[in-house]
């Protein structure tokens, strides 16, 4: 009986692999190599684009350079959107200036840009299927 039972696991687990996908991101403009890039995905509206906390993944990664390259694994299919904030000063959240202005770089998927305010989920959203990885490129932008 436990074999049985473990050759359902066995192949339950090798339908997850097969499934999910593998989600690569080349984010590119960051104007110095000060702080951390904080990278979300998001697999709803719920937080998006600037509370990372409730995302379904959040990693901060250093800064090389002008651009970074990232991957998000084992990414079911749905729909997702990233948000990335240039976190120069390390404490985890967009330091702003008047009006609400970002004082640090911030990007999202689709480069997608929010008017009189953030950018908005449906505006970000990529698909991912059970058919091939994503490749997605982010551009970096900084008032």
């Amino acid at each position: 009986m436990s074999d049985a039972s473990t050759d359902t696991e066995t192949q339950t687990a090798t339908v997850a692999s097969i499934s999910s996908r593998t989600v690569r991101v080349t984010i590119k403009g960051f104007r110095n190599t000060k702080g951390q890039a904080l990278v979300s995905l998001f697999s709803s509206s719920r937080g998006f684009p600037d509370k990372g906390q409730v995302a379904q993944e959040r990693n901060a990664y250093r800064v090389i350079g002008g651009q970074i390259e990232i991957r998000f694994e084992n990414v079911e299919p749905g729909t997702y959107a990233i948000a990335v904030l240039h976190d120069e000063d390390k404490n985890f959240k967009m330091k702003t200036g008047l009006f609400g202005i970002p004082k640090e770089g911030y990007g999202v998927s689709n480069n997608a840009e929010g008017r009189f305010g953030p950018p908005k989920f449906a505006d970000a959203k990529f698909k991912v299927t059970a058919k091939r990885d994503v490749q997605l490129t982010i551009s970096m932008i900084y008032h």
